[in-house]
């Protein structure tokens, strides 16, 4: 856990919201990524003067999901038919995998690296097959523990 927060309905907080939304309903906004690190399960319990303490509730599980801003395929090969490509974004450490479609990927081997000047930034070198499905193909990613990848924004 990174941090616990104890939060009262309608009273401000920079980190979090509580707010009623309807006779015996709560409705609670976080960033989990505040509270808990990344697989850590989201819990919450509800306090109330005359009933006492409730038991913890699983909201969730906390999952950061990477931002990739640009890809890039190399002219470097890699193997008899593959190609290295580098991805540029935010958290990019919890990519596992990356394909042409949500079925097939290659294992991610390298470690993102931080670009100089903004650290909170990276560069990730990853292997894909070639050719790719088609001209302006989207790239998939796979998280960490993920059994298909995840479709992105950006295209070869």
């Amino acid at each position: 856990m990174r941090q616990s927060l104890t939060l009262s309905p309608s009273e401000p907080s920079h980190q979090a919201s509580l707010t009623f939304a309807g006779p015996g309903a709560l409705y609670l906004s976080v960033d989990p990524g505040v509270v808990g690190y990344a697989g850590c399960r989201l819990e919450a319990t509800v306090i109330q003067e005359r009933e006492g303490r409730s038991d913890p509730f699983v909201l969730g599980r906390v999952i950061r999901i990477p931002r990739v801003d640009k890809f890039t395929l190399t002219t470097e090969k890699v193997g008899d038919s593959s190609y290295a490509g580098v991805l540029e974004g935010r958290d990019l450490d919890v990519i596992d995998k990356v394909g042409w479609d949500a079925q097939n990927g290659v294992t991610v081997a390298a470690i993102p690296a931080p670009i100089p000047g903004d650290p909170a930034r990276q560069t990730l070198r990853v292997v894909l097959s070639w050719p790719a499905p088609g001209p302006h193909a989207p790239l998939y990613v796979w998280l960490r523990g993920e059994q298909t990848g995840r479709k992105t924004a950006v295209t070869y």
